[in-house]
């Protein structure tokens, strides 16, 4: 069958026995017109006039071809594209200038309205469509060796699952996002240099009790530690709050905004680990319990002799606990935000999953320890050596030999964190007082080391934890 467009005359042809009884609207490839068909002809059509800046609509199964500035048409009909028969839901006249290119105009219907403002929306709307469909077409190519992926900044890693859909194990390599903000990186660095520098200094407290007095030693010892682990607890809390919002949620987050949140939730980002560090603190008093039995005259080493194999149990449940803190440390940040659950609830919601999902949480974590260990030994390692041999193991201990031992003899035992064993250190060695200052300064100083693996290794973990909840719940990705 061949025919003219009714409103710009264009000649057409269409194969006679793909038009049905009921007839068929088609597309005019020039103006846009919808024209009705059937095996008589043309029934009626009605034009709509395409903008000048906008790129030829029409409706059909593909996306049109955009020929050259400089190429010719051809010489013969084109063959109009087909419009499904389907009935579309009607027009969004909201009065955005976009519509959506899922949503086609009801053309018959509104060509006996004959409102004019319909058909301007909907030419809008078939222009749109086209615009998306020639988009998609010229980007094949690069989606196909790209992938599609939410990583945020733009990075692409190998092994991730696709942008949309649930989470899945594929997505855990994401973890590794977390450290790629240089604020978020040097924050967390700060911060854990200041929970290693008051570690530090309350060890150094409880060595000069402990020479009063040894038990006044170890209440600053246990001190020491609980004031690391709330501080640490604090910097994890604000860094698993902003990596689970930027990666996870796939949205703006600031450190101040995790500091806000922190601060209304202090009692559960701090009681939950600190929890865990009183069960083990328990044991220990137990255990320090039984050993004290075997002071008793005559009868203490037998009765110490017949409780150890009770010493022995509770050294291995002391060491479950502190396996079980390890595991649950990256998830009780999420379960905190998703959950708003208190200290005691976050203890019981972790037991429910780990019920629930025991095997794939277990999986899941040990991977990605897995994974962090291969990275450290590739990246951390090197970069560590390197460092010792170019800083206190190079230049600074060949040139200032003589000034750099006094200051190592004079620097507090709690405070050589990043100070290599090779060199070591004259401990207990009078020096002068500036010696004395040097190695204070140098023992904080060093701690910047440590606090720097520790931020990146807390990132990781703590942004694997929060994917690893996102899994175990069957959260959906954010598009």
């Amino acid at each position: 069958m061949e025919f003219n467009c009714p409103a710009c005359s264009a000649p057409h042809a269409f194969p006679d026995d793909q038009v049905p009884g009921e007839g068929i609207v088609v597309a005019c490839t020039r103006c846009g017109a919808h024209i009705t068909l059937n095996r008589s002809g043309v029934q009626g059509a009605r034009s709509l006039e395409p903008e000048p800046a906008e790129p030829e609509p029409t409706v059909g199964m593909a996306p049109p071809e955009i020929p050259p500035a400089d190429s010719t048409r051809e010489s013969r009909p084109p063959v109009p594209s087909l419009r499904p028969p389907a009935p579309t839901p009607p027009l969004d006249l909201g009065g955005d200038d976009e519509a959506d290119p899922d949503d086609e105009p009801n053309l018959a219907r509104t060509a006996a309205e004959g409102d004019s403002g319909l058909f301007n929306a909907a030419r809008k709307a078939m222009a749109a469509a086209t615009r998306g469909a020639v988009d998609a077409f010229d980007s094949a190519a690069s989606e196909a060796i790209e992938g599609e992926t939410d990583v945020p900044q733009g990075l692409q890693f190998p092994g991730f699952g696709p942008s949309d859909g649930a989470w899945t194990w594929r997505d855990l390599p994401r973890a590794f996002v977390g450290v790629l903000d240089a604020r978020r990186l040097i924050f967390a660095t700060a911060g854990f240099w200041g929970a290693l520098v008051v570690f530090g200094l309350l060890n150094w407290v409880a060595g000069f009790m402990g020479g009063l007095w040894g038990p006044l030693g170890t209440i600053f010892s246990i001190v020491a530690w609980l004031g690391f682990v709330g501080a640490s607890a604090i910097v994890a809390s604000i860094m698993g709050y902003v990596v689970h919002q930027t990666v996870v949620e796939g949205r703006a987050s600031s450190v101040k905004a995790g500091l806000a949140w922190t601060k209304a939730s202090i009692k559960s980002v701090v009681g939950t680990p600190i929890a865990f560090v009183a069960v083990i603190g328990a044991i220990w008093l137990v255990q320090f319990a039984v050993g004290m039995l075997g002071r008793i005259p005559f009868a203490g080493p037998i009765v110490w002799g017949a409780v150890s194999p009770v010493t022995v149990l509770l050294s291995l449940a002391g060491g479950a606990v502190g396996v079980v803190l390890l595991y649950s440390i990256p998830l009780y940040i999420p379960v905190i935000y998703n959950e708003k659950t208190g200290p005691k609830e976050t203890l019981l919601r972790l037991g429910a999953l780990f019920r629930a999902h025991g095997f794939r949480l277990a999986t899941y974590l040990l991977l990605t320890i897995v994974t962090m260990g291969f990275a450290f030994v590739v990246v951390l390692m090197p970069l560590l050596a390197i460092a010792t041999r170019v800083g206190l193991g190079g230049a600074v201990a060949g040139y200032g030999a003589e000034n750099l031992g006094q200051t190592l003899a004079g620097m507090p035992a709690g405070m050589a964190f990043g100070v290599p064993d090779s060199l070591g250190r004259m401990a207990g060695v009078d020096v002068p007082f500036q010696y004395d200052l040097a190695g204070w300064l140098a023992g904080i100083g060093s701690a910047v080391g440590p606090g720097f693996v520790l931020a990146m290794l807390g990132l990781v973990y703590f942004t694997a934890g929060a994917i690893i909840y996102a899994i175990v719940t069957g959260r959906q990705k954010q598009a």
